[in-house]
């Protein structure tokens, strides 16, 4: 799936309200057949999380509850004095690798939904993992080896927002620190 964009005034304020009704004109739509209708939404940042329900009119199938992830991205101002305002929507169920959503989203769609696909459960395990290590920190130390996406650091030194790492290769790099309370501590 690609992006969808569309020309704005260059003075047309884009903020968390704008980002959200644009996702929201995106994402609903009613017809004789059926429909998909927007049942919780919040923005973090430039992405927009929503929970969606769809639904059959002719059928007897309950409404069907799933998480949307919304990239969101507006360009600079061109010559005509335009900005393109774009985004992209991404189903749980395709596994995306944003994992910010805020957590009522996630109760809300295992109220719902609570037996997702095997991406979707893992999306929804990834946002778990990310609101517990934001919750508890780990005490990292210089020295530490830590494992993240299967790859092993050393910690060398902690800087302003960053920690100075030398990856199992002995490539060296600035390691955000939001990467490194999501590390595993490794013995």
């Amino acid at each position: 799936m690609g992006w969808t964009s569309f020309a704005i005034d260059q003075h047309e304020r884009v903020d968390a309200a704008y980002r959200k009704r644009r996702v929201i004109d995106a994402i609903e739509w009613e017809n004789e057949k059926g429909g998909c209708a927007v049942k919780d939404i919040a923005v973090v940042g430039s992405v927009v999380y929503a929970v969606c329900m769809a639904w059959e009119k002719s059928s007897d199938k309950p409404a069907a509850f799933f998480g949307v992830v919304a990239l969101t991205s507006v360009s600079r101002e061109t010559p005509d004095r335009m900005r393109q305002f774009a985004y992209k929507l991404i189903d749980e169920s395709m596994g995306p690798f944003d994992h910010k959503a805020p957590m009522r989203l996630i109760k809300t769609l295992d109220l719902f939904s609570p037996n997702p696909t095997t991406h979707a459960r893992e999306w929804r395990d990834a946002v778990r993992r990310y609101h517990a290590a934001r919750k508890t920190p780990p005490n990292l130390k210089p020295g530490d080896r830590v494992e993240y996406n299967g790859a092993l650091y050393r910690l060398d030194r902690r800087a302003m927002r960053a920690w100075h790492v030398t990856r199992s290769d002995g490539l060296k790099f600035k390691m955000p620190l939001s990467v490194a309370r999501a590390a595993v501590v490794v013995a």
